[in-house]
């Protein structure tokens, strides 16, 4: 089995903001902030009572989720204005995770009540380690949500303002 790594970042101007959208990917375990996909989208109670309901929940989340496990985080950054988080799956990305949070994001920002709207700038980037297996989305608020196999260098330089420069350049032919 090959292990998918995937990196999010999240920029956001507004401290706020950038609160809430937290709130949907980190949850407090033990005094400390966890990646976890169920933040955002909790797999039903109702599952524990079913017999055998780890076979229901295993298709939940590869239906919800994209992928069947969760709280695989290994490395995290939370800063004032923007916060960046990696975590690992097998063989496929959280794809389906990941549209449902930049849905959540985007009605967030519109709903915010900031005048003018905070700056918002989210990568989601994935791949497999040594391989050209890759998928981007760089998003902005009125900006086309495009999946893509490579980084532009366009959106490369964009996000070079936002996100540290080892990691953003790090991205290119090979998933490194």
């Amino acid at each position: 089995m090959e292990t998918v790594e995937t990196d999010l970042y999240v920029f956001c101007s507004d401290s706020f903001l950038l609160k809430k959208i937290q709130r949907l990917v980190f949850m407090e375990e033990a005094g400390e902030l966890r990646f976890s996909m169920s933040q955002l989208l909790p797999m039903p109670s109702g599952y524990s009572e079913i017999p055998n309901y780890q076979i229901y929940g295993h298709h939940w989340r590869e239906l919800f989720w994209g992928v069947t496990e969760d709280k695989n985080e290994f490395h995290k950054e939370i800063r004032e204005n923007f916060f960046q988080v990696s975590y690992a799956t097998t063989n496929i990305p959280a794809d389906n995770w990941f549209y449902s949070f930049y849905k959540m994001v985007e009605r967030l920002h519109w709903s915010c009540g900031v005048c003018p709207k905070p700056e918002l700038v989210i990568l989601y980037a994935h791949g497999i380690f040594a391989t050209r297996e890759q998928g981007f989305v760089h998003w902005e608020p009125g900006k086309e949500f495009k999946y893509e196999g490579t980084l532009s260098s366009e959106s490369k330089n964009r996000l070079l303002q936002f996100f540290p420069q080892k990691r953003i350049n790090n991205y290119g032919e090979f998933w490194e």
